[in-house]
């Protein structure tokens, strides 16, 4: 069988939810900074035009997970 050729991805933004060894539960949210991100690219990439929705995106990532994050330890805290 064929394998499918796989595409490198550099995270902008990940929310993970883990068991440790000894049984606690582990959250753990983890982003670019919209402004780092807009500035680095302006520097490094300056014709990539999605720059801006990016950003926006990231912003909105933040603000979501950070929701979820406070929702989710009312699950696993006693």
């Amino acid at each position: 069988m064929k394998q499918k050729p796989t595409t490198k991805i550099d995270a902008l933004f990940t929310l993970q939810c883990g068991l440790t060894r000894n049984g606690d539960v582990k959250l753990e949210m983890d982003y670019v900074d919209p402004d780092l991100f807009t500035e680095t690219m302006k520097q490094e990439a300056p014709d990539f035009d999605g720059t801006f929705q990016i950003a926006s995106l990231l912003r909105y990532l933040k603000t979501a997970g950070s929701e979820v994050m406070e929702k989710a330890y009312g699950y696993v805290q006693s």
